[in-house]
């Protein structure tokens, strides 16, 4: 068919989500864009013997013309697809497999592509969606769960004169070799681990395990294919060991000695546990919300009905070299893939915009605790990647928040530690 100034004849045949395209652009476009970048280069050219801007054409056609030929093209072949998508109503996928016939300068550009498109997803219907909104409103109960957390979490260690067992602190020297010859970072003198956090190797910490203060051991081990140091990964090694001494964790208990330690004014401990529900409420709150998220986005996924494109599955599971997943896999990945087309319609639906302070705000809501603010803001500054990423969990929140307000919601009270294990369960 006939089309416009760039386009000669294009025809497109459909196949689902798959598209294959043949096109001809106008050899008059062709030249045009191509003379333009000619002259700009004659402009600017200068050359021994030839004055500034008049260099021949001829010349610099010889000397530049495969390189114009070959950057013309692609951005012709550009503009001629993207005119054509945009009249189609289409979006791709990802990027297309593009096939160009020889080119001769005053003829046609005739080329191939192959493309996925995008889905078009109709318009939901929130009015037939019906979602339970969590809502955690802390128990006394939990709040004591909470400052026994917190107790756990900064243990007295006490000497103890027994073998060391997992839980336990150790104090240890150790020398680590591969074929006799010590490696970097095989060694250190007084290094103090607790057995069972997973610090050290799972062989090494296992031949810790039994010992007592003052006993040397040599522990054969062998380094994860996994590890994270390369040179190490899969190799067989042997440990010397000195260990010094074993500690065992010994908690404080909930009374006024650990309100002060904590830095309360708190002198009872209903006073104390009403001051962890001011401070953990906010947490509990976000922690329902996420929740609710939750529960809308599965229920998003379940009620649009479209296809899902492949070359996007195929990107969320790594790759085509990641190999063939399984089947459970595939379908977690087309979830996601789907959740993902349905959450960028309904910005779009919505006009959902994302300002700087939205990012802001979303930046400091997650410094962690001890952490300079200032400072944990600026490394997101400079990183594109991590702000984009940010940029994109702003957007589903905001989008998410303004389809909560159209559903039909139904409060639902529940325990701190309930929304969390709904929160950990696989969709």
């Amino acid at each position: 068919m006939a089309t416009d100034a760039i386009n000669k004849t294009y025809d497109i045949k459909k196949d689902a989500l798959q598209h294959a395209l043949q096109a001809a652009v106008h050899g008059h476009f062709f030249k045009s864009v191509y003379d333009k970048k000619l002259n700009d280069i004659t402009k600017d050219m200068k050359l021994p013997g030839f004055r500034p801007g008049k260099v021949p054409k001829t010349l610099l056609d010889k000397r530049y013309g495969p390189a114009l030929m070959q950057e013309t093209t692609e951005e012709v072949v550009q503009q001629s697809l993207s005119q054509i998508l945009e009249k189609e109503q289409l979006k791709m996928a990802a990027q297309p497999k593009v096939d160009i016939k020889p080119i001769q300068l005053g003829s046609d550009v005739e080329y191939t592509a192959e493309f996925e498109s995008l889905p078009v997803i109709d318009t939901v219907d929130f009015k037939k969606l019906t979602l339970k909104k969590a809502l955690v409103d802390l128990t006394e109960k939990e709040c004591e769960q909470l400052a026994d957390e917190a107790i756990k979490q900064s243990p007295e260690w006490q000497p103890i004169k027994k073998a060391a067992s997992k839980g336990d602190q150790v104090t240890i020297d150790y020398v680590g070799k591969i074929d006799d010859t010590a490696f970097e970072g095989g060694s250190a003198e007084k290094a103090e681990i607790v057995l069972g956090e997973g610090r050290f190797i799972e062989d090494l910490e296992a031949g810790i395990i039994g010992m007592k203060a003052g006993e040397t051991k040599a522990i054969e081990v062998t380094f994860p294919e996994t590890y994270h140091a390369d040179h190490l990964a899969g190799k067989a090694a042997l440990f010397t060991i000195v260990l010094h001494d074993v500690k065992e964790a010994q908690y404080a208990k909930l009374d006024k000695a650990w309100f002060e330690k904590s830095g309360s004014k708190a002198t009872t401990k209903k006073a104390f546990l009403e001051e962890i529900k001011v401070q953990k409420q906010p947490m509990a709150d976000q922690t329902a919300k996420r929740l609710t998220h939750k529960r809308l986005s599965d229920a998003l996924v379940a009620h649009v009905d479209c296809l899902v494109p492949q070359s996007l599955v195929t990107a969320e599971l790594g790759g085509d070299k990641a190999g063939e997943p399984d089947k459970a896999s595939k379908e977690k990945a087309e979830s996601r893939v789907k959740y993902s087309l349905i959450v960028q319609q309904l910005a779009e639906n919505f006009k959902t915009q994302v300002t700087n302070a939205d990012i802001e705000q979303f930046i400091e809501s997650i410094v962690p605790p001890g952490i300079d603010k200032k400072l944990f803001m600026s490394w997101y500054a400079q990183d594109k990647n991590q702000l984009e990423k940010v940029k994109i969990a702003v957007l589903e929140n905001k989008v998410l928040d303004h389809a909560l307000d159209l559903c039909q919601l139904n409060e639902e009270k529940m325990t701190l530690e309930s929304a969390k294990s709904e929160l950990n369960k696989e969709s």
